[in-house]
């Protein structure tokens, strides 16, 4: 997803963006009513994420189900255990324990609206 954005709908895009500002030092970029951008710049590298918010009904019926139960976003951190004890003392839902793959650390954990992500690790 470097330099793409990806668009959630979560209900609350404002408490989404603050779930992500304190979970990855991300920062909201702009805000309308209808929409927010989240971005988090590193040398050489802009993750962005357009959070809009769900406002028509069929909208709203498919909050945190947009991948049908499957992970849909992957967050790559260079300490998995310092982000794994952040999200933890944030209270973030795990699915199951961390596991190690050959790809490196991994956790499924739900945003705000349900939906699941991968958190990856060295």
């Amino acid at each position: 997803m470097l330099g793409a954005p990806a668009e959630l709908l979560p209900p609350l895009a404002d408490q989404a963006v603050l779930v992500l500002r304190r979970l990855t030092s991300m920062q909201q970029d702009a805000f309308d009513v209808a929409r927010t951008w989240a971005s988090r710049r590193r040398v050489g590298h802009v993750i962005r994420f357009l959070l809009a918010r769900a406002d028509r009904d069929e909208q709203r019926a498919v909050v945190g189900q947009q991948f049908a139960g499957r992970v849909g976003f992957f967050l790559r951190v260079d300490d998995f255990d310092a982000a794994y004890e952040r999200m933890q003392r944030a209270s973030v839902e795990m699915v199951a324990a961390p596991r190690t793959e050959p790809y490196g650390r991994v956790v499924v954990f739900k945003d705000i609206a349900g939906n699941r992500w991968n958190l990856l690790g060295p």
